[in-house]
């Protein structure tokens, strides 16, 4: 691995936990504590990339989990705080809100896809392997899907529950 792959491993390595410590304290979503603050890839299926969520006044680091692998996929938050990403070792990551593994999903190649979350705390998200997964929120499969080709783009779930 040369120096500049080094750097930009760490670098991804880190986004994870900027983006953790970053994560709006629960419960301060209009009052609510059902709605994920974050639930997927540029926080809506608009992309708005914009929540009505309250963040921290000041940084500070809660917590860090290394993956010992490259994190490209930006990360989903459930209502619980709980942090849900994909690596290049092929796994799913659910991390409970105190930064601890909750649970790994392992696929056949890459995950680069960012998650999605579904109202009944279902994970979906696409692989290198050509596979479209949704898991149940214990991280036991649901249901997998074979595109023919590899999937680096993340779903996005529609009032009606279709994934797209």
């Amino acid at each position: 691995m040369t120096s500049n792959m080094r750097y930009l491993v760490a670098g991804l390595l880190t986004v994870i936990i900027l983006i953790v410590v970053f994560t709006p304290p629960l419960g301060v979503v209009e009052g609510r504590t059902s709605e994920p603050p974050w639930p997927t890839y540029h926080h809506d299926a608009q992309r708005t990339g914009r929540t009505t969520a309250l963040g921290p006044t000041t940084a500070a680091l809660r917590w860090q989990f290394d993956t010992g692998s490259l994190i490209s996929s930006s990360p989903a938050i459930g209502a619980d705080g709980a942090v849900y990403f994909g690596a290049w070792d092929g796994k799913l990551y659910a991390l409970n809100a105190d930064g601890t593994l909750r649970w790994t999903y392992q696929t056949e190649s890459y995950i680069s896809s960012s998650p999605a979350l579904g109202p009944d705390g279902a994970v979906y998200f696409g692989s290198w392997d050509g596979y479209v997964y949704a898991l149940n929120p214990d991280g036991t499969l649901r249901w997998r899907y074979q595109t023919g080709d590899i999937v680096t783009s993340s779903p996005v779930l529609a009032a009606d529950g279709t994934v797209y």
